[in-house]
């Protein structure tokens, strides 16, 4: 069985995700310090919060050069989860213009700056799928209900990279994958059987 890491870079919901990883027969545990990364099959990158602050988080706590190394040299697949999610890609436009990891070429942009709907983002919504992938395997496509909260979202430059999305006055890109890196804007953890089902595909991957 593939062990599942959870990066703890101080602003991930990291015990709920934990729990619903064991909750579905999975090994998974929280990764503390950036040299026990290697020790693990597959990532996931939670999160909760201000996309600088994220940023700054994982590098002063070490992580952005050993994640890298694991993910796009040595390959192994990793899970971006909410702010977890947009991290992947170049910039964010919360509070002034900010870098991100770059895996992913796009931008996440500020759902107040775009619509005129409630800003955060929350609650339940259906996804609009694009394309097939594993993660959604078993999934019902009748029953495609997630929970979202944020009040940013993102936007990919490449539309093969785009997996699901969901309208909210704009079209929001909400699961993402590219090669062996995925994304999901709402909280899996958080969405019941289907958000469980997510889950569990991406650990057997």
């Amino acid at each position: 069985m593939d062990k599942i890491g959870i990066i703890n870079y101080g602003m991930g919901n990291l015990f709920s995700v934990k729990n619903a990883i064991n909750f579905i027969g999975k090994d998974a545990e929280i990764i503390d310090k950036p040299s026990e990364i290697q020790k693990f099959d597959k990532l996931i990158l939670p999160g909760v919060g201000a996309f600088a602050k994220a940023m700054d988080n994982l590098t002063m706590r070490g992580f952005i050069e050993p994640l890298t190394k694991e993910v796009l040299i040595n390959k192994k697949s990793l899970l971006g989860l909410c702010l977890g999610m947009q991290l992947l890609f170049e910039s964010s436009e919360e509070h002034g213009l900010n870098s991100g990891l770059g895996w992913i070429k796009g931008k996440v942009r500020s759902l107040k700056n775009d619509v005129s709907l409630i800003v955060p983002h929350m609650g339940w919504n259906n996804l609009k799928i694009k394309k097939k992938s594993y993660l959604l395997k078993n999934i019902d496509v009748n029953e495609l209900d997630y929970y979202f909260v944020h009040s940013f979202y993102c936007k990919c430059n490449n539309e093969n990279d785009i997996i699901a999305s969901a309208e909210y006055e704009v079209q929001m890109d909400v699961i993402i994958e590219h090669d062996y890196i995925f994304g999901c804007q709402f909280h899996p953890e958080k969405s019941q059987k289907n958000g469980l089902e997510l889950i569990k595909n991406f650990c057997e991957l």
